[in-house]
């Protein structure tokens, strides 16, 4: 019996959805890969960090000098402006700002660089159809029974270069800053 598309649940569509973004290998439109690397972090939320801070150096980095020049900053009003935030990240989670520190170890960036990865849209104007799109698929949908989370910043074209999935596995039970425990989404540095 064939499916007509009212049929369809809106968590058939996001398990689809999320399936074919990970799997999928189809041609893509010139300019953008056709597959994004996997990155994989597993630990403290310091080792997340790092491990992420690693594997992405490049795309962080890349991301960080964008940042910067919309608007364009003086590395002392870029500082400014991140400082501001370390004070919550202290107060309300800070195992946060202690993967953020090792994000930026592993990347090799200064602290308050990592950080602006995580309140980019804090520091400037960021248009309307910049933000997070978020889903979860709970254990019953999925055929092995496990949730599958995640998170992607959704940002213009020139973000495309710098775009990875990025799989973390917190060893505590707290999130991380890139997400859900056992997280696996969709980001850019």
């Amino acid at each position: 019996m064939a499916m007509k598309s009212h049929d369809v649940s809106r968590r058939q569509l996001l398990a689809f959805a999320g399936t074919s973004a990970v799997v999928g290998s189809a041609a893509a439109p010139s300019g953008e890969p056709s597959e994004y690397p996997v990155y994989k972090a597993r630990g403290t939320h310091r080792e997340l960090g790092r491990q992420h801070g690693e594997q992405a150096s490049r795309q962080i980095t890349a991301h960080i000098e964008m940042m910067r020049a919309r608007p364009k900053l003086s590395d002392e009003q870029f500082r400014r402006r991140v400082a501001q935030f370390q004070p919550m990240f202290e107060g309300y989670c800070p195992h946060l700002l202690d993967e953020m520190r090792g994000l930026a170890e592993g990347a090799g960036v200064r602290l308050e660089e990592a950080m602006a990865c995580s309140i980019r849209g804090e520091l400037a104007s960021v248009p309307a159809a910049e933000g997070c799109t978020a889903y979860a698929i709970g254990s019953r949908s999925t055929a092995t029974r496990d949730v599958i989370a995640g998170q992607n910043a959704d940002m213009g074209s020139q973000m495309i270069p710098l775009a990875y999935l990025l799989h973390l596995q917190p060893g505590t039970s707290r999130r991380s800053s890139s997400g859900l425990l056992e997280e696996c989404s969709a980001t850019m540095a």
